[in-house]
């Protein structure tokens, strides 16, 4: 409407100024001495036509074709009002389509095209290291490559760097486990961050025993000290330890582990950093840097590999030989795994786009063979074909828009739905919305589709002989070509659907063996729950290991539990602890590790026993494992048959090793027994070479380091777990000296949790797929349908001569039966070629599996057997006389 206002508004202000002109000139001739009905008569010889001026005037001010423009609109309104059927079902064909697309694409555009929300965020990039002889294809730096190169370097501005940490925090109401990550000193100034209150990290707060000082996020500020402005100078109890608040971060801050939904930081630390003692071979630090202006990644890559190499070739005993050193955007390192899926995902609605693009093409094919005499009475009254295809053209612009409206109606609700069944571990999906970018999409979307859809038709409109036309008998050889063109659209949509399909069911069929994994161990009726004990200051390892004897001991007697133990992690937790192991008797050569990183956990002597691991040979741990027993151990079945492949491992001796490698403080285990392998760190990875050793002897078993504290607790229970974990809880906090309790889970939602991914993509791929499936059927019926109506006639000839109703049924049903065979021999061919993409993605089956490729073959040709029989059954019911009579 703002459009018809604003048209009539310069027409109305053009013929204003027209008559102005004319009236000047009459009065000229009137002041020579003419006049008035000559001075008006000859104005107006001299102008010409008032309407020629007027329209060239038009064409001048750009205005007519805009006003063709409207009446093209205006006429297409009309006509889609006259067949509203047919206009309802192009519309939601349309806003499915598009809406689809306009809401995977806001995802896309929030975790992967978006930038970080930092300063200049495309000079940010993360710098790691791989070690593939010890199978870590990607780990941090270690302190010694982090400072020589933060110290050495043309490439950087910052170089920064962060360490993960957790901590009791006490004396702010209830004590909790919070979130305390270990950065340097520089590591908000390198992101661009500036404090909401207080000051930033001063560079030799870093130092040991300078880097009592934290950093408040504005979240944990908020919900601990409601905002209060004098919190800088105070001092907040971590771990039995006192450190001052300095600052507080703005709300809006997000650090880039933070990005993904599940991650939160509470409270930022300083990373102890000793210059004389820097520790190495630990590949530990998480690094960013921001590049200097003008400097390449090639550059910057080219510097970063050459501090490795020499911190590698200046300390041999803590480096493998085949350490890599590796750059990349930090968009890139946020976004990790997801983007493939992301991709993926959008491709596949790009399909059903198509799809859907080419069932509106039938549609309007079929509303052309009704307008044949209107095109027809419109060419013979002097419309060219150019003015035609544009009006055409113009109606599918319209039915495109009013789709992509309520596409984004749809895609509306689409997002919402998306943010509710996606998994957290997707960074920045909550940011996801329908943004200016995305609206720009969906319009240049929809544009595009309107041409796809509309064009074909639009020139199969025109492609006519004008005589032929205006004659009855011209209208068979129109149909057939019309026909024709339909075929080849359904063919097109059939191989569409077939690709989807394939894709769909690659994903379904790996998502169902991720399923059924063994994970080495019974994951119903498990509880689990992270301890972290209260005033642990001063006491030796073996008191802490007490304490969580009498946690076990109290539990085991509580109704409902059947066992009980304690570990340092759980399976699947997402946490790692490696180690290197020395086997006795054979030299070790830290220049060529070759798979000597085994994980390493500490647990009770009821651990496989409560967690039905499976003992492959030998014993499991007892009560005379002790502190000052023989030191013993159990391993895996991949460590037993990696270092002991024809022997048994019982009795063999081996030592762990900390890095760097303190030889003098560590004992050599003697193994008692060999557990079937479990996966310990992903369902989709081999399990891991793994090391057991006794709760009771972890602190002298490895190595120099600081036995932890903090242990997870794994319950198994003859009832619903979720039903004693308040019971449990209460009973542990009852302890003289209390734990703090988080992360209170079953094993089961562990198991849930590492197949969210897998789930969520093959889910959506499976609807989209679905969807194209329906159109591809709807459009062989669509056709079909149409046949039987253009050969209605002919049918009646048929069955006259004597046809039989199971012939007019073969008939029919081979010629649709036949448009689906070949869209399906191309869709698998296309398959064959695209769904190799995504091997990646897949476990336990090859991109080009026989089985899904046969099974999608013969679902697609059983249903479109059916959308085939139904038109052909209405075939064979036609009256005879009705048929005859048929025009």
């Amino acid at each position: 409407m703002n459009f018809f206002r604003w048209k009539q508004r310069k027409d109305e202000e053009l013929n204003i100024e027209i008559q102005q002109h004319l009236d000047e000139a009459i009065r000229d001739r009137i002041a020579r001495g003419e006049t008035p009905d000559e001075a008006r008569g000859n104005a107006l010889r001299e102008f010409g036509n008032v309407g020629l001026v007027k329209e060239v005037t038009r064409e001048m001010w750009g205005l007519a074709w805009l006003e063709a423009l409207g009446q093209d609109l205006r006429f297409g309104l009309r006509m889609l009002r006259k067949k509203p059927g047919f206009s309802l079902i192009a519309i939601l064909t349309l806003a499915l389509g598009i809406g689809a697309n306009t809401a995977i694409f806001s995802v896309v555009n929030s975790v992967l095209l978006r930038p970080l929300p930092y300063a200049q965020p495309e000079e940010l990039v993360s710098i790691y290291d791989s070690l593939p002889s010890i199978n870590f294809p990607r780990t941090g730096l270690s302190e010694g490559e982090y400072i020589n190169l933060r110290n050495q370097n043309q490439s950087f501005a910052e170089v920064a760097a962060r360490y993960w940490g957790e901590a009791s925090l006490r004396g702010v109401a209830e004590p909790e486990r919070i979130v305390t990550p270990l950065v340097s000193a520089n590591y908000f100034r390198a992101l661009g961050v500036r404090m909401a209150l207080g000051r930033d990290f001063l560079p030799d707060e870093e130092l040991d025993g300078k880097n009592y000082v934290v950093v408040l996020t504005h979240q944990f500020w908020q919900r601990k000290f409601a905002g209060d402005t004098t919190i800088i100078g105070r001092t907040l109890t971590l771990d039995d330890a006192g450190y001052t608040v300095i600052g507080v971060l703005p709300a809006d801050f997000r650090a880039p582990h933070e990005l993904f939904a599940d991650t939160h930081v509470d409270v930022w630390r300083t990373y102890d950093f000793n210059p004389a003692q820097l520790r190495r071979g630990n590949q530990g630090l998480t690094v960013l840097a921001r590049l200097r202006p003008g400097v390449t990644l090639e550059t910057a890559h080219a510097e970063t590999s050459l501090n490795t190499r020499r911190e590698a070739t200046a300390y041999p005993a803590f480096y493998p030989a085949d350490i890599v050193n590796h750059i990349e955007p930090l968009q890139r390192t946020v976004t990790g795994d997801v983007r493939q899926s992301l991709w993926m995902l959008l491709a596949a609605v790009a399909v059903v786009l198509l799809i859907v693009c080419a069932n509106v093409a039938s549609l309007l094919l079929v509303r052309g063979e009704e307008r044949q005499k209107e095109i027809a009475v419109r060419a013979a009254l002097g419309a060219g074909r150019g003015r035609i295809v544009r009006q055409m053209l113009a109606e599918s612009t319209l039915l495109a828009l009013l789709g992509g409206g309520l596409g984004v109606l749809l895609a509306h609700w689409g997002v919402k739905a998306l943010l509710a069944i996606s998994p957290d571990n997707i960074p920045r999906l909550h940011e996801a919305s329908l943004d200016g970018r995305v609206l720009g999409f969906t319009l240049a979307a929809t544009l595009l589709t309107a041409v796809i859809f509309g064009l074909a038709p639009a020139l199969h409109a025109v492609n006519f002989d004008l005589n032929t036309m205006l004659k009855e008998s011209g209208r068979g050889n129109q149909q057939t070509s019309r026909s024709r063109l339909r075929q080849a659209l359904v063919v097109t949509e059939t191989a569409l659907a077939v690709v989807l399909l394939i894709a769909a069911g690659l994903l379904l069929r790996s998502f169902q063996a991720l399923q059924r994994v063994d994970a080495g161990f019974r994951p119903d009726h498990l509880l689990t729950m992270a301890l972290t004990p209260l005033n642990t200051a001063g006491r030796d390892p073996q008191q802490v290991v007490n304490l969580y004897e009498r946690v076990l001991h109290r539990l085991q007697s509580l109704p409902g539990v059947t066992a009980v133990a304690a570990a340092e992690r759980v399976p699947l937790d997402g946490s790692q602890r490696n180690t290197i192991i020395e086997i006795a008797g054979r030299p070790l050569d830290m220049t060529r590790l070759t798979n000597m990183s085994s994980e390493f956990r500490a647990i009770s002597t009821d651990y496989l026993q409560t967690t039905e691991m499976r003992l492959a040979r030998g014993r499991g741990f007892n009560a005379t494992d002790q502190e000052g027993a023989l030191p013993v151990a159990i391993i895996n079945e991949s460590l037993a048959r990696h270092h002991w492949p024809n022997e048994d491992p019982i009795g063999q001796r081996f030592r762990l090793l900390d890095a760097p490698p303190d030889k003098a403080t560590t004992r050599y285990l003697t193994i008692v027994g060999v557990v079937a392998d479990a996966k310990n760190v992903s369902l989709a990875e081999p399990a891991r070479q793994e090391v057991f050793v006794p709760l009771a002897q972890k602190a002298k078993s490895y190595g120099r380091r600081k036995p932890g504290l903090d242990f997870s607790l794994v319950v198994r229970t003859a009832t619903d777990p979720t039903q004693l974990a308040g019971t449990v809880q209460r009973e542990i906090r009852e302890l003289e000296h209390g734990f703090i309790i988080t992360q209170v889970i079953t094993m089961e939602q562990i198991l849930s949790a590492a197949l969210v991914q897998p789930r969520f993509r093959t889910m959506l791929l499976g609807c989209f797929a679905l969807l194209a499936l329906g159109l591809g059927i709807i459009g062989i019926y669509g056709v079909l349908s149409s046949i039987v109506a253009q050969r209605t006639q002919e049918i009646g000839i048929r069955m006259a001569l004597g046809a039989q109703r199971r012939d007019v049924l073969w008939l029919i049903v081979r010629q649709g039966l036949g448009l689906t065979l070949v869209g399906v021999a191309l869709g698998l061919a296309s398959a064959l070629a695209l769904t190799r993409v995504l091997q990646n993605l897949l476990y336990g089956v090859n991109a080009t599996d026989p089985a899904t490729f046969v099974s999608v073959a013969l679902l697609l040709t059983l249903v479109a057997l059916l959308a085939c029989w139904i038109p052909a059954r209405r075939a064979t019911k036609v009256d005879l006389l009705i048929a005859l009579r048929h025009e």
